[in-house]
């Protein structure tokens, strides 16, 4: 579980925890975009793994831009690469 003023990732904004707040028994995170401070979002503590995710540490980019040369390179026609992309992007891999 988040803690107020931790930072992470709602769907595709990232986003600062301003509260939890107690509604009929459910706790709910009240989010705000760091990018767009006049959006409030409010969304369950519970089932949302599918929509908020941790961020990665400094150490987790570095690792990762490290690596950036020995990705392999995409072989497929120019109309399946955005499709391949996109496939490897949700996946994580």
């Amino acid at each position: 579980m988040f803690k107020i003023g931790d930072y992470l990732m709602y769907r595709k904004d990232v986003c600062k925890v301003k509260d939890i707040v107690n509604k009929d028994n459910i706790l709910y995170y009240k989010l705000e975009p760091i990018d767009d401070n006049s959006l409030k979002i409010e969304t369950p503590v519970e089932n949302n793994d599918n929509v908020i995710k941790e961020l990665i540490t400094k150490e987790e980019l570095i690792n990762f831009i490290k690596k950036i040369p020995s990705i392999e390179i995409i072989e497929c026609n120019e109309k399946m690469l955005e499709y391949e992309y996109k496939n490897l992007l949700s996946t994580g891999n």
